[in-house]
């Protein structure tokens, strides 16, 4: 058993090891290990060569990695707050055309890792909702691991892949425990995973939430409902198969998303769906439309459980 993590410190070790074009830059990645100490004990094993610390301004990411990349080796960027990516949002957009830009003769192979999420009580200005701006940014792929066993093999896919991949890890879930395999195994980048079949309804969700909406799907089981738990894994491309076998299935849907109601990934899930399963039902549980408040004021903002279980009865009366 290990934590979130601590897999991805392995991880990187571990890849690092494997192929010396990896380089590690960011933020606090030597001198505190990082967000989550993450990064911790690398810098004494690879040197300041691999394990680049760069001062406090995220302006300056990207484009040291877009630079380093097109010298042929393999950066991994960590940005302290997923947030903060709004500062280097032009490089953002550059690293998913840059291909297209070189006639396709130039690869970006660049792993941004980011922190992010709510419910720890920080406010606005490190949890603001920013998902669905990114999904415009054409040429990139987003994960988002909710297991240990997820990290290690979404990190080693993203490593091995010659596009940008943005690779958010929930701030809530760094000590969340469970078991990873031995095998050197892959996750893909582009699938959903239905982490609990059902018939009767859809919860949608990923990251933090997930747990949340397991707990919920077991509740409603005690009362004789099926309930289907899709865990989003990829939020770009999202898993289209996925989402509209499970809604041609249960044509009932909520998606259980902590941005914006309304607003975050559903617009997105909502066309996928109603494309396809017109007579299905969508609905969104997420944000209430303010930025979030410091400290323990943030739960009249952010969803809650009983949100999603009000949410999940009305749909199953209506």
């Amino acid at each position: 058993m290990i934590t979130i993590g601590a897999t991805i410190n392995e991880t990187l070790r571990e890849e690092m090891e494997r192929d010396a074009s990896i380089v590690l830059i960011g933020e606090d990645i030597a001198t505190i290990g990082g967000r989550g100490g993450v990064t911790a004990g690398l810098r004494k094993t690879f040197g300041k060569d691999r394990v680049i610390q760069t001062p406090l301004v995220e302006e300056l990411l990207l484009g040291i990695a877009i630079g380093v990349a097109q010298s042929g080796l393999r950066p991994v960027v960590e940005f302290g707050h997923a947030n903060f990516l709004m500062l280097a949002w032009s490089d953002v957009y550059k690293m998913g055309i840059w291909r297209r830009l070189s006639a396709n003769k130039i690869s970006l192979p660049i792993v941004v890792r980011m922190k992010f999420g709510a419910y720890w009580k920080y406010g606005a200005e490190l949890t603001g909702p920013f998902i669905s701006s990114l999904q415009s940014v054409l040429g990139i792929k987003i994960v988002v691991p909710s297991r240990p066993a997820d990290a290690k093999g979404l990190l080693r896919q993203a490593l091995r892949t010659d596009r940008p991949v943005l690779f958010l890890e929930h701030a809530k879930l760094y000590g969340n425990i469970g078991p990873v395999s031995d095998d050197r195994h892959f996750s893909p980048l582009d699938e959903a995973v239905i982490r609990r079949s059902g018939t009767d309804l859809s919860i949608i969700s990923y990251g933090y939430l997930l747990a949340e909406a397991e707990k919920a799907a077991r509740t409603l089981a005690a009362e004789g409902v099926s309930v289907e738990v899709i865990d989003l894994v990829s939020l770009k491309p999202l898993d289209q198969k996925t989402l509209i076998e499970s809604a041609q299935k249960t044509k009932k849907i909520i998606v259980f998303d902590e941005e914006t109601q309304g607003g975050g990934l559903f617009p997105f899930i909502f066309t996928i769906i109603k494309r396809s399963v017109p007579d299905a039902r969508v609905e969104s549980v997420g944000s209430r439309p303010v930025p979030l408040p410091f400290g323990p004021a943030e739960n009249f903002i952010l969803p809650q459980s009983d949100d999603l279980m009000k949410a999940l009865r009305t749909m199953l009366s209506g």
